[in-house]
């Protein structure tokens, strides 16, 4: 079984899960909607928690290999009462996930070599698909987010750049975004 373990700065941590406190709901309060799970992942260095369209990345070390979505009350409970040690462990057992001493019941998705390799070295077209496929929140967690908002505004600037350039062959800035738009249609098709 992979090592699944990573610590954070209680300080950081507790201060992070400030942003999902919600309260308790008042009895005549109406029926919230459902919402998706909380999610857990760990990328680069980084510890992204998802909850009801809110995300906070926290640095941490160590080794995970997947992700956990689990219930967003178990979210606002931490938020309501702050963890106490220090540092703080979060770890799956492979049965369980725990944050400090609470036991956590999820859903555990392993992310594969290959997704990871893709992941970590795409080409811009792929992490252009990627950005367009993935869900919000796989999106944030996965890295994929941070890289796409960097490469589109280098290849803003770059296609700004070629346009003048091709100019007297009356080729704009648009045709050529709409060139690496059907680049990228062609990969998301390709891929399903």
């Amino acid at each position: 079984m992979q090592n699944n373990l990573i610590t954070v700065s209680l300080k950081e941590f507790n201060h992070a899960m400030k942003t999902f406190k919600l309260g308790v709901p008042r009895k005549n309060a109406k029926k919230k909607p459902i919402i998706p799970p909380a999610v857990l992942s760990f990328f680069d260095g980084i510890l992204t928690i998802e909850s009801d369209e809110k995300l906070v990345n926290i640095r941490a070390t160590g080794e995970w290999h997947g992700k956990a979505e689990f219930s967003n009350s178990i979210v606002n409970a931490i938020a309501m009462v702050p963890l106490s040690t220090n540092p703080l462990v979060i770890k799956y057992t492979g049965e369980k996930l725990l944050i400090g001493s609470t036991s956590v019941t999820c859903k555990w998705t392993l992310l594969n070599e290959r997704k990871i390799n893709q992941l970590s070295n795409p080409s811009v077209i792929d992490i252009f698909a990627m950005y367009r496929t993935l869900p919000a929140h796989q999106a944030h967690a996965d890295g994929i987010a941070k890289k796409y908002k960097s490469v589109h505004q280098a290849m803003l600037k770059e296609t700004e750049k070629t346009a003048k350039k091709l100019s007297a062959y009356e080729i704009t800035q648009e045709d050529l975004i709409t060139l690496i738009e059907a680049k990228t249609e062609a990969k998301i098709s390709s891929n399903n």
